[in-house]
């Protein structure tokens, strides 16, 4: 009997111990909150799936960039609708108990000291902007509203909404905005931006990402972004015609006007003329076509002169050299004018000898290299070309089978010139 007192007692004991234990468990856990850690939700209700997946992704974002500018972290809380499936939400007002408690919950777990909801709806007529921010017990600390706040006056509202809530925890930050005047006050944001281009028709991309639009009528008005006056952005320039560009843009007011380099054309065709180093009394001429719309092309050439005889009172040997070539250009860099080009072909060469009875002699060769350096302006490019010529020896020929060079093998060099268009 007495044994079986002892056992209950022991067991009433751990029972206990055991409850205590959990309750200050769980006590520790309800107060066991990241200081200034903000859980941000959303409830974007717009009128196109396109706009929704934006805002839902770029105003948790954006709140989250103007909390942590001001000293607080951030964590996501998540999208309402997906948090609260079936159940209907109110379009404006302050949400009822259900979905504050949800979101407590959600923010609770994240162990964050405060969270905040940012609504954005547009149905039918109305345009609803809206700012909650409560702690974590659920009081209400800032009911921000901006009604009819499109564009990027919802950026200049969501500062705004952040600066209150900072303004009434007392907490706030000091900070540096544009300018290099420190405070808490809201930033500067760059209420449009607009380019200007000679290159009509150009799309704009921001670079990675989007496309912005297309240059008309030589301007482009960008689309509404979250930009502080003093930041840079990085754009693409794509045209057809015209090699792709890259420029960092400078937003250094609340109306950025900036003119946009011009961007550098491929040209599709050229007309050449050469001189050739041991072919003196002599003139080329030729034509590049573009191939690939970028760095290939292919092109044609006949280059005809007179070569000295060595035999007395006998007049000068008559020789016209015709070729094809497939050249490939490599660009050093964007908007540098010169360049380095790599090409290679075949071709022919006719001789015909002032003598009684001589026959015209063909010499086939192959012409695997020729390394051209080029600079350009404009619509001209000059350049010099270095060659390497191998006779084959075929047919009735003049030359054997031996490398074309002008002494003991030296390479060809050929000065140049293009028009292109």
């Amino acid at each position: 009997m007495f044994v079986t007192q002892q056992k209950n007692v022991f067991i009433c004991v751990v029972f206990f111990y055991f409850i205590s234990f959990q309750l200050v468990s769980l006590n520790a856990q309800a107060y066991s909150v990241v200081p200034n850690q903000v859980s941000i939700f959303s409830d974007v209700r717009l009128q196109s799936a396109a706009e929704n997946t934006t805002y839902r992704s770029v105003l948790p974002r954006n709140t989250g960039s103007e909390l942590e500018n001001r000293g607080y972290s951030t964590v996501p809380g998540g999208e309402l609708s997906l948090l609260l499936t079936g159940q209907e939400l109110p379009v404006q007002g302050i949400p009822p108990a259900n979905v504050i408690n949800i979101m407590k919950q959600q923010a609770g777990k994240q162990m964050s000291k405060f969270f905040c909801l940012v609504r954005y709806i547009k149905q039918d007529n109305l345009v609803s902007f809206t700012v909650f921010f409560w702690n974590i017990d659920g009081g209400l600390i800032v009911n921000y509203s901006a009604p009819d706040a499109e564009g990027l006056a919802i950026y200049n509202r969501l500062n705004a909404a952040v600066a209150l809530f900072v303004k009434k925890q007392g907490e706030g930050k000091t900070i540096t905005i544009a300018g290099g005047k420190n405070g808490t006050g809201p930033k500067q944001y760059v209420k449009e931006i607009i380019l200007y281009s000679k290159d009509e028709g150009a799309e704009i991309w921001l670079k990675g990402k989007e496309k912005l639009g297309t240059i008309k009528n030589g301007q482009l008005i960008l689309p509404y972004m979250p930009l502080t006056v003093g930041s840079t952005i990085e754009i693409e320039k794509k045209k057809k015609g015209s090699y792709d560009s890259t420029e960092t843009l400078s937003l250094t007011g609340e109306k950025s006007e900036i003119r946009l380099l011009p961007m550098e054309k491929i040209y599709g065709s050229g007309l050449y003329f050469t001189w050739t180093t041991g072919q003196f009394v002599g003139l080329g001429v030729g034509y590049l076509g573009n191939v690939d719309e970028r760095f290939v092309y292919w092109g044609v050439e006949n280059y005809f002169f007179l070569q000295a005889s060595k035999v007395h009172d006998m007049h000068p040997v008559i020789h016209d050299d015709i070729r094809g070539l497939l050249l490939v250009k490599f660009r050093f860099a964007e908007g540098f004018p010169f360049t380095i080009s790599y090409s290679y072909g075949a071709g022919m060469i006719f001789s015909l000898l002032d003598a009684k009875n001589a026959p015209l002699y063909v010499d086939f060769y192959v012409n695997p290299a020729n390394l051209h350096l080029e600079y350009a302006v404009n619509d001209y490019v000059f350049f010099l070309r270095i060659e390497y010529k191998i006779a084959l020896g075929l047919g009735k020929n003049l030359l054997g089978s031996d490398l074309i060079g002008i002494i003991d093998g030296l390479p060809l060099f050929t000065l140049g010139v293009i028009t292109r268009w």
